[in-house]
């Protein structure tokens, strides 16, 4: 038996292990439960490229990378995943009320005008959920601009040439002898 044979049978061996201990849906193979529904992650998405619309002179924001970004914090965070799901709920449940469609059916004009209601909606509100809605709405603008900053067209568009060195003299700074 080889290395490459004995690794396998190590590893089927193991597996079957945890198989008959806890049974397969608590096994390493059972899937994990997607951290957001999927129409949470289409609001969320849009939303983003909502709040931070592409242009002529900058690029925007890519939903979808923004949403993947977010994803990834949220999987390994429970109290981040259940702020973003009453964020979301709280933002769903205000634009069907208000236009009784969702914000995927929206037009981009009209996806910027319920954004604005909806921003106008929770100011007024002196409760601990405008102040929830408020604080969610900043958690997004936050993390769709981290998106936007870590692409390579936010880049671009920032003019960001990456890590050069700094040449020349700096005032203020002494001349070290040996050195350029």
């Amino acid at each position: 038996m080889n290395r490459r044979e004995w690794l396998k049978q190590v590893t089927i061996a193991a597996s079957a292990k945890l198989f008959l201990k806890h049974g397969f849906h608590q096994s390493a193979f059972a899937t994990q439960r997607a951290a957001l529904s999927s129409r949470a992650k289409i609001t969320l998405a849009l939303l983003a490229e909502t709040m931070l619309p592409g242009g002529q002179d900058n690029p925007g924001v890519n939903g979808m990378t923004a949403l993947r970004l977010v994803e990834e914090r949220l999987s390994a965070n429970r109290a981040w995943l259940a702020f973003y799901r009453r964020g979301l709920n709280h933002f769903d449940r205000f634009v069907y009320e208000t236009t009784l469609r969702s914000f995927a059916m929206l037009s981009p004009s009209e996806r910027e005008e319920i954004l604005s209601a909806f921003l106008e909606a929770v100011k007024g509100r002196q409760s601990a959920s405008g102040k929830q809605a408020i604080d969610f709405m900043e958690v997004v603008k936050r993390d769709a601009l981290n998106e936007l900053f870590t692409t390579k067209a936010g880049l671009r568009w920032l003019g960001y040439k990456g890590n050069v060195h700094l040449l020349g003299p700096f005032v203020g700074c002494p001349k070290r002898e040996g050195r350029r």
